[in-house]
């Protein structure tokens, strides 16, 4: 959060490219949404795909809320 829009463009875009060389050149526009106390919303039985998405993926990785656990909002839901 205390970073400029332009700064976390630049983070997300450097680390896009560095995953998928190429899609450089293929991005038209990026908008940056600030929710300080958002979370995401899960839904009924996500649990049942959390540990396919945890497996090893090379240099992707999934996290965040989409894969939390029962301490987040959506937490009921799995």
């Amino acid at each position: 959060m205390n970073l400029s829009d332009s700064e976390i463009q630049q983070r997300y875009l450097s680390d896009l490219y560095a995953i998928f060389p190429q899609a450089r050149g293929i991005v038209s526009e990026v908008i940056i949404q600030r929710w300080p106390y958002g979370t995401a919303l899960g839904y009924p039985n996500r649990a049942a795909y959390r540990e396919k998405l945890a497996r090893d993926l090379g240099r992707i990785a999934f996290a965040g809320d989409y894969m939390g656990t029962s301490k987040n909002v959506a937490g009921g839901l799995m």
